[in-house]
């Protein structure tokens, strides 16, 4: 709610700006996903650096192709720890894309080979590596800085 009443001000006081916390980040994000996926993930955190967002929490391993994983696919339970890694910008109006360029499942990181196509098969609303999620239309362009996920109405600064 915070995240959202902090968007609402870019068009409702004509802020240029506003600057969200990592679980402000979070939440954005898991509202903004394909419904669908929403079930499979729990406990979803945030970490902001520069030029990239972290996401960790728990994700439901049924989501991910047996064949994708091969003999790793034997040692998951149903839940594991995943956290991605990546960037994120403004894909269209009303509409963010995260590029994740890195996958962990239970501290594993993946090859980045694996990455896109692991992203690919398993969560819903990906195009091409990136999982899009839905932000107010406000939001023309985002910076991700150290700690803060800033979120601009006109062009970046």
């Amino acid at each position: 709610r915070q995240a959202r009443d902090k968007i609402d001000s870019l068009n409702a006081w004509r802020a240029d700006s506003v600057v969200l916390t990592p679980s402000e980040t979070a939440s954005l994000v898991r509202d903004g996903i394909d419904p669908a996926l929403r079930p499979d993930l729990d406990s979803l955190q945030a970490t902001l650096e520069r030029d990239a967002l972290s996401l960790s929490g728990r994700f439901a391993t049924r989501r991910i192709p047996r064949d994708a994983l091969g003999p790793f696919a034997g040692a998951l339970g149903p839940w594991e720890p995943v956290t991605v890694r990546g960037r994120v910008r403004v894909a269209r109006r009303g509409t963010a894309a995260f590029t994740i360029d890195r996958l962990t499942i239970r501290n594993f990181p993946l090859p980045a080979t694996v990455t896109r196509q692991m992203v690919q098969r398993s969560m819903a609303g990906t195009k091409d590596g990136s999982l899009e999620f839905a932000i107010p239309a406000g939001v023309d362009s985002v910076r991700v800085r150290p700690g803060a996920l800033v979120l601009y109405r006109g062009k970046q600064r």
